[in-house]
């Protein structure tokens, strides 16, 4: 699984599973935890799920 790269600079390294992959207005993606991606989309104009990788487990 990828790892989180959804953590600011002042916080530590994230070592949670994670099966989100973020995009923002710009397409600029990175994968999150379920809680460090539930804050991006919050605080990111335009922030959007584009891959789930919890629902691609399910169909496989």
């Amino acid at each position: 699984m990828n790892p989180c790269t959804l953590t600011t600079a002042d916080q530590p390294h994230c070592t949670r599973p994670s099966p989100l992959e973020i995009a923002d207005v710009t397409s600029q993606r990175a994968w999150g935890c379920l809680g460090h991606a539930l804050r991006a989309l919050r605080a990111v104009d335009g922030a959007r799920i584009v891959r789930d990788l919890r629902k691609e487990g399910e169909q496989a």
